[in-house]
């Protein structure tokens, strides 16, 4: 018997092999007796074994399968959906949203629980206009004290939320939000980035297993879900070679092609990776930090915790984050004279922009030099151009004697 299903129900679909073929199961709407449709099991052939002999290799036709099925079913009836049903049961569902990363995937889900699904119960997507978003952002602005980078972050979901919807055929209306200037807001918290001292201080003071850890960050600008997803074979050739992502426990490809680029290993990294393999029985693979228990890598939220925190707060250190080391890479780079394209391939951004907006920090000993650089160039262009206006002055009274 079919279960209970509504038009907004997403289905997954079974994906199984039979006499040499693909085939995929799922429900479908039949008319009823009584004018109510009915929903019954139906099965459709996507391809022959001989030419998808893997699951994978079939996979993308199977996925792409089932969102035609979702599209022609999932379809809210009306034009003008419930907003908190049609984001909850529908958005939030869609294949777009669990393609995403795990990390995106969880933003969204944050953002819409924190600052929207109260405030737009009894809605539409059509019963919002551009003045309610204007007014609904000030109100999320003034009770949470967010920053203008998160209230942009509020808006561009919202956004996509409407773009989606028109595009799947549930909203025919104008996006309302996107005309919507944002409320002035706080400014968002300078980030940090750790120099060489404090990153050299930090290591001193913590064992074999976290210092590896800060070490990666801190000398191949890893970031904390490129370390969670590093496996021993993935050394080779003098680099690390960045295969894959872990987060949450979701092992995923790395966030762009060009984060796939190997990471030389410079010397001190080497010698510590080194130190620390050994301790680890000199494997030939697996994950670097492993969890303590089952088969997926450690998450390095509890790696800070268990092993990182006490040894700080005994050592009187700062904990900044796990980023903080990587835009310490970019930033120690920058001090030692490399240039931003340079850092750009080695942090693996895939526009310079990034490099120098958000990684590469000018730090204020740099400030200071650079002013008395400005400042030692003045005197020399202030005294050539008084010995120039006296050397005129000088011609000049002598042409007037003569």
């Amino acid at each position: 018997m079919a279960p209970e299903m509504q038009r907004h129900k997403i289905q997954k679909g079974h994906l199984f092999s039979r006499h040499g073929s693909w085939h995929v199961e799922y429900y479908q709407e039949v008319p009823g007796g009584n004018g109510v449709p009915s929903w019954q099991k139906a099965s459709s052939v996507i391809g022959r074994l001989s030419d998808y002999p893997l699951e994978r290799d079939i996979w993308d036709i199977f996925q792409g399968f089932m969102q035609t099925i979702n599209d022609r079913y999932v379809r809210v009836a009306s034009m003008d959906p419930p907003f908190y049903a049609f984001v909850e049961e529908v958005y939030l569902k869609s294949e777009h949203v669990r393609s995403l990363s795990p990390s995106t995937t969880d933003e969204y889900r944050g953002i819409w629980k924190r600052y929207l699904k109260d405030r737009l119960k009894g809605e539409t997507l059509g019963s919002v206009r551009p003045v309610s978003w204007n007014a609904l952002l000030e109100s999320i602005v003034r009770e949470h004290g967010i920053n203008k980078y998160t209230i942009q972050h509020v808006k561009a979901f919202v956004s996509g939320i409407y773009t989606w919807a028109r595009n799947h055929g549930h909203f025919d209306g104008a996006n309302p939000i996107v005309g919507v200037k944002l409320p002035k807001a706080r400014r968002k918290s300078e980030t940090y980035a750790y120099n060489l001292p404090e990153e050299l201080a930090i290591m001193k003071v913590l064992g074999l297993k976290a210092k590896a850890a800060i070490a990666a960050a801190s000398f191949a600008g890893l970031s904390r879900s490129e370390m969670q997803g590093l496996r021993w074979e993935d050394r080779r050739h003098g680099s690390l070679h960045i295969i894959r992502n872990v987060v949450y426990g979701t092992e995923k490809e790395t966030k762009t092609e060009s984060r796939s680029a190997p990471v030389p290993i410079i010397k001190h990294l080497g010698e510590i990776l080194d130190t620390y393999w050994k301790e680890c029985g000199r494997p030939a693979e697996g994950w670097v930090w492993p969890a303590s228990r089952g088969k997926l890598p450690m998450d390095f939220n509890n790696l800070y915790r268990r092993h990182i925190l006490k040894p700080m707060e005994k050592a009187k250190l700062t904990w900044y984050g796990w980023h903080a080391f990587r835009r310490g890479l970019a930033s120690n780079l920058s001090d030692l004279g490399v240039p931003d394209p340079v850092i750009q391939q080695i942090l693996r951004h895939a526009d310079v922009t990034t490099t120098e907006k958000f990684y590469r920090k000018v730090r204020r000993p740099a400030v200071t030099k650079a002013m008395k650089k400005l400042s030692k160039q003045l005197s020399v262009v202030n005294e050539s151009s008084n010995r120039n206006f006296m050397s005129d002055k000088h011609r000049t009274a002598k042409s007037s004697c003569l």
